[in-house]
């Protein structure tokens, strides 16, 4: 499959990687699993609203980690940040070239990560505040979701975020 240019602003390219299509599925498991079980009162139609409306919002929260990255990046006055492609589990932190110092690029690599955490308490919070079965059914997912997403980049293999900056750790242990 061939990757699809989604945005191109502030001087920067973004590209749809094809994982991506793994939304697909966890649309359809959200529909068909997470939700009956979360909320069993919804109809079949209302579970496939939430659906897309989980899928639409994971997918959001997927572009904003690769915008964390990105602002990081800038806010380092980092110039040879070009591209970044877009997956399933957020960006493919082996494209992007490497910054000059283990500093700059411990920041970048862990914006990402850090945004999810933010975003997982900010959802947690909208969901420990039942305020409304939809809004917890919503909610809910994002905060687990974000979580994941969060804690799988902090992982010290490539292509996670965590291993991007282990590398630089690693010849010191």
């Amino acid at each position: 499959m061939k990757e699809v240019l989604l945005f191109k602003n502030l001087r920067k390219r973004i590209k749809i990687h094809p994982t991506l299509i793994a939304l697909l599925l966890l649309f359809w498991a959200v529909a068909r699993i997470y939700i009956p079980i979360v909320s069993p009162n919804f109809t079949t139609e209302e579970s496939w609203l939430l659906a897309v409306l989980i899928a639409l919002l994971s997918a959001i929260s997927l572009i904003l980690h690769l915008y964390a990255h990105r602002g990081m990046a800038l806010f380092l006055k980092e110039k040879n940040v070009s591209v970044f492609t877009l997956s399933f589990l957020g960006d493919l932190a082996q494209e992007r070239s490497w910054a000059p110092s283990e500093g700059k690029e411990f920041l970048i690599s862990i914006s990402g990560p850090i945004l999810n955490g933010i975003l997982a308490l900010i959802s947690y919070s909208i969901w420990n505040g039942q305020f409304d079965p939809v809004l917890n059914t919503v909610f809910s997912f994002l905060a687990l979701f974000n979580l994941f997403l969060g804690a799988l980049n902090l992982a010290p293999f490539c292509p996670f975020d965590g291993g991007f900056w282990s590398l630089f750790l690693v010849p010191r242990l």
